[in-house]
């Protein structure tokens, strides 16, 4: 298994419930047609804004500030909004069976956001876009990973160290890595398209630099005899 997609909100593609005879697209359809146990029926509390904005794509709420006494509400939403999000993986059958374990780190979703002061936020645009967007950077990895977000790092005993930073950067990246010394390793750079930028080969135990990147958000792989054992996004602002 070479990487997991999977989308966060509806989309806005030609509706595909055959109880329903309108025009509407999926994100704009009527959603007392579907059946009680689909996804986009009627729920308590619900996620169906309306007809003309349609569903919450995530609704995040909370208490904060001393003594937990102020609420904050980010329910974000839009046609415009609908992600995808891909996680590189390196996955291999055992016995026949493949098995996943993703990890979503909710307060990721907050990175970049006050909430301190409490904060109310139902929209399309600004806080609410950015919400989404760090659901589609910085919330789900392999549950393997083990890293900071601020500095990229996995330990796996003494055997195996790879940090990297800073992150966000200007494009200067800086990589540090202690290795086993009976395997080999590379550090594959792909973009969100799953592109491949550059490979290096790592060798010894040193730091190193980077090549200079463009603004964007880039995947750093460590493969260790041609199996992923780490990865992580940076984010490269100019």
């Amino acid at each position: 298994l070479e990487e997991i997609r999977f989308s966060v909100g509806v989309e806005n593609l030609p509706n595909i419930n055959t109880n329903d005879t309108s025009n509407n697209t999926t994100n704009h359809a009527d959603p007392s047609l579907w059946t009680g146990i689909h996804p986009l029926a009627p729920k308590s509390p619900s996620m169906h804004w309306g007809w003309t904005s349609g569903y919450r794509f995530v609704a995040l709420e909370g208490k904060t500030g001393i003594g937990m006494g102020l609420t904050y509400e980010i329910h974000a939403l839009g046609d415009a909004n609908y992600l995808e999000v891909t996680i590189p993986a390196s996955i291999k059958a055992e016995s026949g069976t493949i098995e996943i374990k993703l990890e979503a780190n909710y307060l990721q979703s907050l990175s970049g956001i006050d909430v301190s002061s409490g904060l109310t936020e139902h929209s399309e645009t600004g806080i609410a876009a950015n919400f989404l967007k760090n659901f589609q950077t910085k919330v789900f990895q392999l549950e393997s990973e083990t890293v900071d977000p601020t500095v990229g790092t996995v330990e796996y005993g003494e055997r195996f160290h790879f940090s990297f930073g800073p992150n966000p950067s200007n494009g200067n990246i800086t990589a540090n890595y202690i290795l086993e010394k009976t395997k080999s390793y590379e550090l594959k750079i792909t973009d969100l398209n799953g592109r491949l930028i550059n490979t290096i080969v790592l060798i010894d135990n040193k730091s190193t630099s980077l090549p200079e990147l463009e603004s964007g958000i880039y995947i750093l792989g460590v493969f260790e005899d041609g199996s992923l054992v780490f990865n992580e996004k940076a984010v490269v602002t100019r």
